[in-house]
């Protein structure tokens, strides 16, 4: 009977491949040829070989381990390197218009304004600016009560899935809810970001805090950039601006600083009117309106009522001794 060659297999046919069978190459020092049968003499023994010497500790074999452990440690920094690369690439775009709103109204929430700032556009946050932000977000906060809760509706892409925009309902404290429809874009890194203020009380009250904190450091050449055209033509050029503002502060005392009251939209819906209140060295709390221009994001009138009459700020040169006089007031000490 033929041998099963499944049980009996021919040795011959893996031993080549047999990955326990060590190869000519794989040992690491050949041992000397052998004496052969043909050049021993008949019935001597043949001679002893001495085995080769074991390498010396630290040689070849150890740099060997040392190259290849080196080599190791690098491939794995390698990996970790490409790992936290793609992790941070990730990070950077797995953010959804979603998930953006989402932050922002927790930030909000939490009264955290530095970190909602950085939700905004570049093009917004030249509007607001970073310095101005945290201190408008107070002053809706004062006027409005202090964010409650967001309520966001379904995002719609459009522009190949570029830019979004989704409905936002904001509950406050004290005015209850209002609706706006929130706009994002996603950068070039991949970031979604706000493209319009996502609150229209913030860019009103970031022009009200830049032109108060100007006025009261006297860079009034920064505020009255902030003007818009028709204000910069009725208040002059920028020196009748300065000598106005220098005027008036003679009979008013240094301008110390202003906060907010109230805000309301124009009937047209094309200026936002803020009621606030200035301070000066010599009076307190004198009543004031700020008329901001929505369209362009400027600030488009500037008045103060002295004796229940709306003047305008600072008061112009041609007009302080008519209004003086008109008041009975003949020095600056003198109250309004």
């Amino acid at each position: 009977m033929n041998p099963d060659p499944q049980t009996n297999p021919d040795p011959s046919s893996f031993a080549a491949t047999d990955p326990a069978t060590p190869y000519l190459s794989d040992i690491a020092a050949p041992l000397d040829d052998a004496p052969t049968a043909w050049n021993v003499a008949p019935g001597s023994a043949p001679p002893l070989v001495a085995p080769p010497p074991l390498p010396p500790a630290g040689g070849r074999d150890w740099r060997r381990l040392a190259l290849v452990a080196v080599g190791v440690v690098a491939v794995l920094a390698l990996i970790a390197g490409i790992a936290f690369a793609a992790t941070k690439r990730a990070a950077s775009t797995s953010a959804t218009p979603l998930s953006v709103a989402q932050s922002y109204c927790a930030a909000v929430k939490a009264q955290n304004y530095n970190k909602a700032f950085t939700y905004l556009a570049p093009i917004v946050q030249a509007t607001i600016t970073q310095a101005a932000f945290p201190a408008a977000a107070q002053a809706e906060d004062s006027v409005r009560g202090p964010l409650t809760g967001c309520t966001l509706g379904q995002v719609t892409l459009s522009n190949n899935g570029k830019t979004a925009t989704l409905p936002a309902l904001l509950a406050r404290k004290q005015a209850g809810t209002h609706t706006f429809t929130w706009q994002l874009a996603q950068a070039t890194n991949g970031t979604w970001q706000f493209t319009q203020s996502p609150d229209d009380a913030i860019v009103p009250f970031a022009l009200m805090t830049r032109y108060c904190a100007d006025i009261q450091a006297n860079n009034l050449d920064t505020a009255y950039q902030l003007f818009s055209t028709n204000e910069q033509q009725t208040v002059g050029t920028v020196d009748n601006f300065k000598t106005d503002m220098g005027q008036t502060e003679q009979y008013t005392g240094a301008f110390t600083g202003c906060h907010v009251q109230t805000l309301t939209l124009s009937s047209d819906q094309k200026l936002q009117y803020i009621g606030l209140a200035f301070d000066f060295a010599n009076y307190k709390n004198v009543p004031a309106n700020m008329a901001i221009l929505i369209a362009t994001s400027q600030v488009n009138d500037v008045s103060m009522k002295v004796q229940g009459i709306d003047v305008s700020f600072p008061v112009p040169v041609s007009e302080i001794q008519q209004i003086l006089s008109g008041f009975g007031l003949t020095s600056p000490s003198q109250g309004a």
